[in-house]
């Protein structure tokens, strides 16, 4: 046989330098029967990979469904997807070590359980070292696989008994063992170790779907909960310095119950919450089409066209690192805030950023590695600072010494706010400030007019409630 990630020759001696696992993790106890037990208990279910692979950069596959199995033969679905949920496996490692990313979080039964069944999409693609192409495999077929889909089954080496309280359960894809021959590719599964678990540094952003229930607090700072499509459900807190977007672009977003959102943020291991670094309010009418995250790397405002080096798929897995997002007359542009923007004013802030970073949404075509965008977004600003957001009210309590205002907020992009409450704004001395007319104003001129209650946009980084202003300009 032909080795895959390693040769049967080497692989005894490089065993534990590759592996990929899948975390498990068993919570609060809730009242239901089944599954070996008269009991059930919340568990979470995070993804992540540990150590290097031997000779590639990336390896893309499908999760479609894992379960438990109990000693009583019965099947219990911790995840399940039907589209499934697209992972570089290469991504959740770094120099350091093994990264996580959380998948589920919902009630199983208490019991004892002898082992586990993970079902892959039929597919992989695999990008070799230093290649921006991938090389589409298969895995090996086998009674019991679907014709589309790869089944592996796991026997614990010895069985898990999970009784309520908090235990974690790690399944170890162990890529030093995968070979590739004429029939396709064997994956090898097993239990692994838990080490740099509950480091939250070491759990990896992630997009996560769902709708809003027992949302609760004050914006900027909320807390709800998410029912996830794989499954089960998860509680999100939100910062003061969470950015809040609609999909359509419309202004001042703010949470109801009930809403569809994706959510961006990071699983901690510890409170088992979902630290939203950035929410997004879906559109209720539009299909969950192929998304795209990376960094720009080429840009052609005459052309349309965006080059970018992709990070992260949703619903598509790629042929080619470098994907051309491809923009027409119908796509909506956005700026970093989420603000509505026209082609020339996005492709203009998008060559004046710096460090930039993109996500966009629409057709996918995998062979051209081109997607047809039906939305486009400037996911980070070109300070490293974070998300630059907009907001326009009545400034109040000027103080050109400090250089500081307060402003009563009429409209909001970017973030979450209380329309009753006063935003405080810091005009740094390298802020832009502009009068009426986009012209250039001296300070005390503008601190002058905002003493006189002048109405005022201000765009700008929002940290720990205050938003620290790039640029400014006086309303007409």
């Amino acid at each position: 046989m032909k080795g895959f990630f390693s040769s049967r020759l080497g692989k005894c001696v490089r065993r534990s330098a590759t592996s990929v696992v899948l975390l498990v993790t068993t919570l609060s106890v809730i009242s239901c029967g089944g599954g070996g037990g008269t009991a059930s208990s919340s568990s979470g279910l995070t993804l992540f990979a540990s150590d290097s692979m031997d000779g590639n950069d990336h390896v893309w596959v499908t999760i479609k469904s894992v379960e438990l199995v109990a000693s009583t033969g019965t099947s219990v679905p911790v995840f399940s997807s039907t589209a499934g949920e697209v992972i570089d496996l290469r991504s959740l490692r770094d120099s350091t070590g093994a990264r996580f990313q959380m998948l589920s979080n919902l009630g199983i039964p208490t019991g004892t359980y002898t082992g586990a069944v993970v079902t892959l999409a039929k597919s992989l693609t695999v990008f070799p070292s230093g290649s921006a192409t991938g090389q589409d495999k298969s895995f090996k077929q086998e009674i019991g696989d679907a014709p589309e889909t790869k089944k592996i089954v796991i026997t614990f080496p010895t069985p898990k008994v999970f009784d309520g309280t908090q235990d974690n359960l790690v399944l170890d894809f162990d890529l030093a063992n995968w070979v590739d021959d004429s029939s396709g590719v064997h994956p090898v599964v097993k239990e692994g170790a838990k080490d740099g678990l509950t480091n939250s540094d070491r759990h990896e952003a992630h997009d996560f779907h769902g709708v809003v229930g027992s949302l609760a607090g004050t914006s900027p700072t909320q807390s709800f909960t998410i029912a996830l499509r794989a499954g089960g459900s998860a509680t999100v807190e939100m910062t003061a310095n969470t950015t809040l977007t609609r999909q359509d672009g419309q202004p001042n977003p703010s949470l109801t119950n009930g809403l569809r959102v994706e959510v961006l943020g990071v699983f901690d291991p510890l409170t088992k919450k979902i630290t939203a670094t950035g929410v997004k309010i879906e559109d209720e009418q539009r299909q969950h089409d192929p998304e795209i995250h990376g960094k720009v790397v080429g840009s052609d405002a005459v052309a349309g066209t965006v080059t970018v080096e992709a990070v992260r798929f949703s619903n598509a897995v790629p042929s080619k690192i470098s994907v051309t997002v491809q923009t027409g007359d119908t796509t909506v542009y956005q700026l970093a805030s989420g603000a509505n923007a026209s082609k020339a004013e996005f492709f203009t802030a998008l060559s004046a950023a710096q460090r930039v970073g993109v996500e966009a949404e629409g057709a996918f075509n995998r062979e051209t590695s081109v997607m047809q965008a039906k939305k486009v977004k400037i996911h980070t600003d070109g300070t490293g600072t974070g998300n630059i957001v907009e907001s326009k009210g009545l400034a109040s309590q000027a103080n050109l010494t400090s250089g500081t205002f307060t402003l009563t907020v009429s409209e909001w992009e970017g973030f979450s706010w209380d329309a009753t409450k006063p935003l405080p704004v810091l005009v740094p001395m390298n802020a832009l400030i502009q009068d009426k007319d986009g012209k250039p104003m001296p300070r005390p001129e503008f601190f002058a007019a905002l003493s006189a209650g002048a109405k005022v946009k201000t765009y700008g980084v929002l940290k720990d409630g205050v938003l620290n202003a790039v640029r400014l300009r006086i309303e007409k």
